[in-house]
């Protein structure tokens, strides 16, 4: 299963800025605390913002807004002091990006998504027994001419222990996000510690230089109110929502909550409610303290993204590469109805949460991006039969919200399996990059749980499970030729080596964070 580059996050950076006052969108009023000026908004049904080509400007309108162009609210007079970096990707090396295992599935043609339904072998004994089930996602491999506007929430968290690089390179990052938005895009910041404030509230991208002296202006707080500053993102997102954006909230964290609703379950449940009504969250793990497993639960309930940003480059990867891919998204939504033939049985699912009823599969996916490859893979338990007989095994139903080429749509995929009594017959049909691609979402699982034990302070129980995925690795990669599970064995090796070495926190998180890279079909490599 070669490895081919299908995209590379932050390789590049517009670093644009605007003299242009700053447009803003509809919002509640808020006022800021403790930031020198208050938020900054513009009247209810605001659509101004001016964008500069030259001399010349022209006022874009709001899709939403009421028509009406009153003229821009004018920012603070009292700023936070101008940041002292005007070009921090000077400073940072942008090195860290991520491949995408190839699967070769093909390409859809006249809608944004397509899917395929593959067997880990086309014929099984006449005794039936245990077949994989490869459910492929393929976005479309261009991006699209027109895409659709952002309407998103940074909750910062700036509690207490943000104090020194941690905040500094934080604020770095957010910048960069900024820089990335489009004048069509709607941003708002919502800070929190122990208490929760909003410096920014929805506005047009327009006057980004105002927006980020916002952010240079926050400074390390007390405790850490994760819930409060969810709660303001989500209503700030919601006060600007339409079903034609891309509307997310991204939560940055270096801690634990600690005020208000502190309970995972109940954090991620609320995300995973507000993702059923179209507003996703991200989340950004800060430094070695956060709680990795919150974060990533919140991340899978709210259909967004999670990211792992340890160092001032890494952050940089992480906020720019979220920004950038929610420029890119192709299908929303996207939600997968799978029926599994009669006799057929559920053994497992890798990778993703299922909600099972009967014969029946149903699959939440986060929103795709261009030219994205994605896998749901099924361990099925497949009856005996007939000679030569067909057995179905499932039909896939995809439904997603097609941007590039507009509407709700549809695609389809069936699988079946050939009974046969010939062995060498059998073996011959087997498929070896399904295969392969069991043995990389079976690593992930096992990282996932050696990262829990890393944090549990369980080290010689992590090593030993990690220990035996690394020889399984080894003898599925020489078995199959197969040089990416060998480069696996390689990133399982160099962990075995590390535990007991360094911070088991760090490590954990690592982990944790390269596991979910391959649950997304994406392996991280870092490049000089």
């Amino acid at each position: 299963m070669p490895i081919t580059l299908r995209h590379a996050l932050c390789l590049t950076l517009a670093l644009g800025s605007s003299g242009c006052a700053l447009a803003s969108a509809p919002t509640s009023s808020s006022v800021g605390h403790g930031f020198g000026g208050g938020s900054i908004s513009a009247p209810v049904g605001s659509t101004t913002g001016s964008t500069a080509t030259g001399s010349t400007t022209t006022t874009p309108s709001d899709p939403g807004g009421s028509g009406t162009t009153p003229k821009p609210a004018p920012a603070s007079s009292a700023a936070p002091t101008t940041p002292t970096t005007t070009n921090p990707a000077a400073a940072i090396g942008l090195g860290t990006f991520f491949d995408t295992y190839n699967f070769n599935f093909p390409i859809p043609q006249g809608q944004a998504l397509g899917t395929v339904a593959n067997t880990s072998q086309k014929l099984l004994s006449t005794k039936g027994g245990h077949v994989y089930l490869q459910i492929g996602l393929q976005t479309v491999d261009k991006a699209p001419t027109t895409r659709q506007a952002l309407n998103v929430s940074f909750v910062f968290d700036h509690s207490g222990s943000m104090y020194g690089d941690k905040i500094d390179y934080t604020r770095v990052a957010a910048e960069h996000f900024i820089d990335e938005l489009g004048a069509q895009d709607l941003f708002s910041l919502v800070a929190f510690d122990s208490q929760v404030s909003t410096p920014i509230a929805p506005a047009f991208a327009v006057d980004k230089e105002a927006m980020k002296l916002r952010v240079e202006g926050l400074q390390p707080g007390s405790a850490t109110n994760i819930d409060g500053g969810l709660d303001a993102g989500y209503k700030a997102v919601r006060s600007n929502y339409k079903v034609d954006k891309i509307n997310r909230v991204v939560l940055m964290t270096d801690g634990e909550a600690n005020v208000g609703i502190t309970d995972p379950d109940a954090l991620a449940a609320r995300a995973a409610a507000q993702a059923a009504d179209g507003v996703t969250t991200s989340a950004i793990g800060v430094g070695l303290d956060f709680n990795e497993a919150f974060l990533k639960q919140v991340a899978d309930a709210g259909k967004g993204s999670f990211y792992y940003a340890n160092t001032r480059e890494a952050a940089l990867n992480a906020f720019v590469g979220e920004v950038q891919a929610l420029q890119r998204i192709v299908a929303k939504g996207v939600k997968l109805d799978i029926q599994l033939a009669d006799g057929v049985k559920l053994v497992q699912v890798y990778g993703h949460t299922a909600k099972t009823s009967g014969q029946s599969l149903n699959v939440d996916s986060n929103d795709l991006i261009t030219a994205q490859s994605k896998v749901i893979l099924l361990e099925l338990d497949v009856p005996a039969g007939a000679l030569g007989a067909t057995q179905a095994l499932a039909s896939v139903a995809v439904d997603f919200d097609d941007v590039p080429f507009g509407g709700h749509k549809q695609a389809l995929a069936a699988a079946a399996v050939t009974y046969s009594d010939d062995a060498a017959a059998i073996a011959a049909a087997r498929d070896g990059k399904i295969a392969s691609s069991v043995i990389v979402l079976q690593t992930a699982s096992q990282l996932i749980r050696a990262a829990q034990l890393l944090d549990n302070g369980q080290e010689a129980q992590a090593k030993d499970e990690l220990a035996k995925q690394y020889e399984i690795v080894v003898a599925k990669g020489e078995e199959l030729a197969d040089a990416d599970l060998k480069n696996e064995a390689a990133d399982i090796k160099q962990y075995l080596d590390r535990i007991g070495k360094e911070a088991a926190g760090g490590l954990a998180k690592e982990i944790l964070f390269d596991a979910v890279q391959q649950q997304q079909g994406k392996k991280k490599v870092v490049k000089s």
